[in-house]
């Protein structure tokens, strides 16, 4: 089964009109090590009970979505370490030999036996429904890998692979990304379904915009997607893409159509920070902020 694929500008898929109109989604932004924002948020919603229908994650965000379904707390703490850590997940040295300064098969088959237990049963046994967003680099499209997708792990890997500094992920005969390319806060496609309820982690402040890729990556990125053109012209574009994103994320928390968590603050940590004093802070912070919007939420969901 492949994974369910639209272009952005494609209509709403048709096999999911007749759902039913009165359902909740979660939304989890990535960031690499800003991600231990959402940790910080997921821990304190765990913590209150608040369960949604659907959860949706890009990049760091699908992999923390992904213990929020399973209400492991301890797995969850225990992730975000491991997404920051050089002695496990991030490796440079092997951009140079394999191509991703990522190590999937350590955090998605390794970890799991030997260090962090993941509550596989729970996790698919789960009435909610998830979806790790990724990017299509052959096609040039965004792709929602479903956790009944019999690829669900290949594309949860896919969703996290940084461009460029992480290879594609091949999944029948054809490669994926971050899914941040075409939404790196994917809350669109459960708007666009008629979702009542969308809470939304952001792990950047409100009003902020992304700027165009540097000289440098724009070359690495030339080089890297050279035979995918369409794609490069896409990832060279995505930060105007996210502005306007984010422009309609903004006018839908004014307009209270959706809610979102957004720090309170810019981070001080950027993708690849390990610094534990600066991660620890933001988690602390994290929890601050989501407990002060406790009361909000809840009589936003009430409505």
């Amino acid at each position: 089964m492949a994974p369910i694929i639209f272009s952005i500008l494609l209509p709403m898929p048709l096999g999911r009109v007749n759902m039913p109109a009165k359902r909740s989604a979660l939304i989890v932004q990535g960031g690499g090590a800003r991600g231990t924002y959402a940790a910080g948020v997921l821990k304190i919603l765990l913590e209150n009970d608040f369960s949604f229908d659907e959860v949706y994650g890009t990049s760091a965000g699908a992999l923390l979505g992904v213990e929020y379904i399973t209400k492991d707390k301890e797995r969850l703490l225990g992730l975000i370490e491991e997404l920051c850590s050089s002695k496990g997940f991030i490796k440079v040295q092997n951009y140079f030999t394999k191509g991703s300064i990522f190590d999937f098969d350590y955090l998605l088959k390794k970890l799991p036996k030997e260090k962090l237990p993941f509550r596989e049963k729970e996790f698919y046994e789960s009435e909610t429904e998830f979806y790790a967003v990724s990017a299509n680099v052959s096609e040039n499209k965004v792709a929602y890998f479903s956790k009944n997708d019999p690829h669900f792990m290949d594309g949860l890997a896919s969703s996290a692979s940084l461009p460029p500094f992480s290879k594609p992920i091949e999944i029948e005969g054809k490669g994926y990304v971050d899914g941040g390319v075409f939404a790196g806060i994917p809350f669109e496609r459960p708007l666009r379904e008629n979702v009542s309820k969308i809470v939304v982690i952001s792990t950047r402040e409100k009003g902020y915009r992304k700027k165009a890729l540097s000289k440098a990556i724009k070359a690495i990125c030339r080089r890297q997607y050279r035979k995918n053109p369409a794609f490069l012209k896409s990832i060279l574009n995505s930060y105007r893409l996210y502005n306007e994103q984010m422009d309609e994320m903004d006018k839908l928390a004014e307009e209270g159509r959706i809610f979102v968590f957004y720090p309170s603050f810019p981070p001080s940590v950027g993708i690849t920070t390990q610094n534990k004093a600066k991660l620890d802070a933001l988690f602390s912070d994290a929890e601050k902020d989501a407990r002060a919007s406790l009361n909000a939420l809840k009589e936003y969901l009430s409505k």
